[in-house]
């Protein structure tokens, strides 16, 4: 059978160029060499510019190809017309899946006679319930002349709508999530990715993944939303925090919200011990004693900002960077820390409102001397006195 297919192509590119213009010249591609070098194997590539897309020179010469094509072929478009036309009759107008239940509903596609896209639909309880449209592609498609949508999915709630769309072609997605009960796109908008997303069981977390920019290839998941809802949440009780979100983390503003602690006695360690002295919860300084230096002089520079990031909880990170300088700092050692490690014991005592903690931090943890009670109206409650005894153990 596969030979008779060939033996038919073979013929039907024969007619085709006995059909073709005498005088129609196939354009011919500069040769412009191109090492290139991987594992001392050395390669050259004559057609590497042709990877420039937005190059003028490229694009004139995809465009005398094109022209050569619709030249070469002019004889057949009777022949093209008839053979589209047959194979659009072939398949329904108004074809549809068959329906997929999950938690509660019947989702399936439909196309409508003379739509191009399919129509996401379900149905509530039954296959015969009443419809309801989710996503309707064609309305998306509309003023573009390329759409591609990828990757529909709803939360397990059947509240949310998740999808991504590329309206380009280079199989870059931007990801939109819409209230299904009103229909409206929320504010979360997660553009350059490739289009693979999943929901968590929590209704709140979206995982998707990020393609490589050169080889567009996924190497990168990432999660959504939990950041948001965290920062919200922070909001609505009037905590500062640093827009716009991070990735995986907020940040927040602790300059903002200790106010008349001064920069050099580091109000973002403030923060950060109180959080876990309340409340048990891990954070990291961003600022001072993260990112500050020490000038010719021994005098200490200052980070315009101190944050105090809070990660996701998927993660637990120890920045034993910030540790290292406040040891550095407790003690007065100017150090560089890529030339020096240091192997330290601290025990520290925290007085916490109306109970005494005793914790001793064993190898690398240490709390700075700097800490100054909390302003209330921060939004945590606390009042930290701090004795601390460090004794350095070994420097190498």
């Amino acid at each position: 059978m596969k030979y008779w297919m060939l033996a038919g192509l073979v013929c039907v590119f024969g007619a085709v160029m006995a059909c073709a213009p005498s005088g129609a010249v196939a354009p011919s591609a500069a040769k412009k060499p191109h090492t290139l070098e991987l594992h001392g194997d050395v390669r050259t590539d004559n057609y590497y510019w042709l990877r420039e897309r937005e190059n003028p020179e490229v694009l004139a010469y995809l465009e005398a190809e094109n022209a050569y094509t619709e030249t070469v072929m002019v004889a057949t478009e009777g022949l093209q017309n008839e053979l589209f036309e047959e194979l659009k009759n072939r398949i329904q107008p108004d074809d549809s899946s068959v329906p997929a239940l999950f938690n509660g509903h019947y989702y399936y596609e439909r196309f409508e006679e003379g739509g191009e896209y399919p129509l996401h639909c379900r149905r509530e309880g039954s296959p015969d319930g009443p419809e309801e449209v989710i996503l309707n592609v064609n309305q998306v498609a509309a003023g573009h002349d390329f759409c591609s949508v990828r990757g529909a999915a709803v939360s397990p709630d059947s509240r949310l709508l998740a999808w991504a769309v590329d309206t380009v072609g280079r199989r870059k997605y931007t990801i939109t999530v819409t209230d299904l009960s009103t229909g409206e796109a929320l504010g979360d908008v997660i553009t350059e990715v490739t289009g693979n997303l999943v929901w968590a069981n929590d209704n709140e977390t979206l995982f998707y993944t990020k393609q490589d920019p050169e080889t567009l290839r996924s190497y990168q998941v990432y999660r959504h939303a939990t950041i948001n809802y965290l920062s919200k949440a922070l909001d609505e009780i009037g905590v500062p925090i640093v827009r716009p979100n991070g990735g995986h983390a907020v940040f927040l503003d602790a300059k903002a919200m200790l106010p008349h602690i001064p920069s050099l006695q580091y109000p973002g360690i403030g923060v950060v011990n109180a959080l876990y002295s309340e409340g048990g919860i891990r954070s990291v300084e961003l600022g001072t004693v993260m990112f500050g230096r020490f000038d010719e002089q021994g005098n200490e520079t200052l980070i315009d900002l101190a944050m105090v990031s809070l990660f996701s909880a998927i993660t637990f990170f120890t920045h034993l960077t910030g540790l290292l300088i406040s040891a550095a700092n407790c003690i007065g050692i100017s150090v560089t820390l890529m030339a020096v490690t240091f192997s330290i014991k601290a025990s520290v005592t925290l007085t916490l409102n109306t109970f005494e903690t005793a914790i001793c931090f064993e190898s690398f943890a240490v709390m700075n001397v700097y800490l100054i009670p909390v302003n209330p109206s921060s939004g945590i409650n606390a009042a930290i006195s701090l004795s601390t005894k460090t004794e350095i153990l070994s420097i190498s």
